[in-house]
């Protein structure tokens, strides 16, 4: 499913399905060679039985995110904007999209593993650090989860304006 505001394209990928080289793109730009990520630990095969939103302007992938389904959870990940396009609200849409479609599919709570350097842009979305930091590929992360649905101004899915605060 694609959904076109202005100069970005949302598109959905549903895991296996479909073509996710586009995600890859960004997975390799942003975790592999920025963070020096373990390949191993970026592709490690739970992408196939995930939801990934992918972000395009001018038809390039820029950002992605997912959701992945699991017994107990709605687990978002993998969020990641390319460096030329961070600052512009991007990774804001892209959360903003993960929480409304996870609440949608009926979730009352969504989590995330986040890198601890991203912590305060999460608790500025409404997640709540849970627990202690520990080291996920050799990065600090702290488990966060979010509380209902995030549709708000600032949802590019309701007004396509990605840099207005939510409420």
């Amino acid at each position: 499913m694609t959904t076109k505001f202005n100069n970005l394209e949302l598109s959905w990928k549903f895991g296996v399905k479909e073509d996710l080289s586009d995600a890859y793109q960004i997975y390799r730009d942003v975790f592999l060679q920025e963070q020096q990520v373990p390949e191993k630990d970026v592709f490690d095969g739970t992408d196939a039985e995930s939801i990934l939103l992918v972000v395009y302007h001018q038809n390039k992938p820029i950002g992605t995110g997912r959701i992945r389904i699991t017994h107990d959870a709605f687990v978002l990940g993998r969020i990641a904007v390319r460096q030329a396009y961070r600052g512009d609200g991007i990774g804001k849409m892209i959360v903003q999209n993960l929480v409304d479609s996870s609440f949608n599919m009926g979730s009352e709570t969504q989590v995330l593993n986040a890198q601890v350097t991203s912590q305060a842009f999460y608790e500025k979305l409404g997640f709540t650090a849970k627990g202690d930091i520990y080291q996920k590929a050799g990065i600090d992360h702290i488990w966060m989860e979010h509380h209902g649905g995030m549709s708000c101004d600032g949802c590019m899915a309701q007004n396509k304006d990605a840099t207005k605060e939510c409420k």
